[in-house]
């Protein structure tokens, strides 16, 4: 059990690094990491699969048979969407930068708008992995155009990225590498006010965000994004 558990983290930091693309792959977005309650029978939906009922299958009932039923429809899904991506890549697909402008602010603010209650991964307690690969995604595609940006915009940006990565590295998850670190502090484990540093960040950051990117005119991130791809990672 161990070991597939482990293997769900891996899985889950590679996924959650890419979603700041997800608003060009949404049916299947919804398919991978959809939870419950986006189902009208929530966990008794048939049509619900994906990460969070491997979850449930491993953290809450330790069953492992049923997280390898659940993963045959994972991998078909995983599959597809590495089609997809690869079709972006290669400039046949419907990727779209304009999309992907709020690729980047949206997991900014959904941290402290819903993660941060813990509402992703309530049964393995790994909410601080999600918010950690997050960041990582942003800035990842976000790097690039920082020469390019005013330099106030350029300063804002850094500050905000960088109050919210030192909130998780130094602060909240210090001792588990940055880079490639699987030892996540337990989200349970999390203290209020470290809750709070991460939410008021995470807003800073979207804020930031919106002000530095949707407002910013003569903005060459709109043309960087399908390489990108391939720098933040489509094994997942």
């Amino acid at each position: 059990m161990a070991t597939a558990e482990c293997a769900y983290t891996e899985a889950r930091l590679e996924y959650e690094r890419i979603k700041v693309f997800a608003g060009d792959f949404p049916d299947l977005d919804d398919s991978i990491d959809a939870r419950p309650y986006t189902y009208g029978g929530g966990e008794l939906d048939e049509q619900w699969k994906g990460f969070h009922a491997i979850e449930r299958a491993l953290y809450r009932h330790m069953d492992f048979e049923a997280a390898i039923r659940f993963k045959k429809f994972l991998k078909r899904d995983v599959d597809n969407l590495c089609m997809v991506l690869q079709d972006d890549i290669d400039g046949k697909g419907t990727f779209s930068a304009k999309r992907n402008i709020g690729g980047i602010i949206t997991p900014a603010y959904d941290v402290p708008v819903k993660k941060i209650s813990s509402e992703e991964e309530t049964w393995s307690d790994l909410s601080i992995l999600i918010f950690r690969e997050n960041v990582k995604g942003i800035w990842a595609l976000l790097e690039p155009s920082m020469p390019h940006k005013r330099e106030k915009n350029r300063k804002s940006l850094k500050m905000a990225y960088r109050a919210a990565r030192d909130t998780l590295e130094y602060v909240v998850d210090r001792g588990n590498d940055w880079e490639t670190g699987l030892n996540f502090k337990m989200y349970s484990e999390v203290s209020v006010y470290e809750r709070k540093r991460i939410s008021v960040n995470f807003y800073h950051l979207g804020r930031a965000l919106v002000m530095g990117v949707m407002f910013c005119s003569r903005e060459p991130f709109l043309d960087l994004g399908v390489p990108l791809l391939l720098a933040i990672g489509t094994q997942a």
